[in-house]
């Protein structure tokens, strides 16, 4: 059985909690995901873990946008709490 991103976000934030490295009701998250979600890393913030979660195969086609390939593959990712992040403020 297949073990989806979720699940290995999850276990690994158990892992995280239990040796200390993370509040036990902090979440993480890659960098684009906490941008999507409006937030941004602090500057200076290192990752509190790197692990691989799967990612979709994209390939150009001929009119030279981003198509799937349908195919997965294990990406080594890096992860970052709710502590290390702020608000996106608007700017002027």
């Amino acid at each position: 059985m297949a073990t989806t991103n979720a699940q290995l976000i999850m276990e690994n934030t158990v892992l995280l909690a239990m040796a200390g490295k993370i509040q036990p009701n902090d979440e993480i998250h890659t960098f684009a995901h906490w941008k999507s979600l409006g937030y941004s890393v602090r500057k200076g913030e290192k990752a509190v873990a790197k692990f691989p979660i799967w990612k979709m195969g994209t390939k150009k086609n001929d009119d030279g946008e981003p198509e799937n390939t349908g195919r997965m593959f294990l990406k080594t990712s890096a992860f970052f709490a709710t502590s290390q992040v702020e608000p996106l403020t608007a700017r002027a």
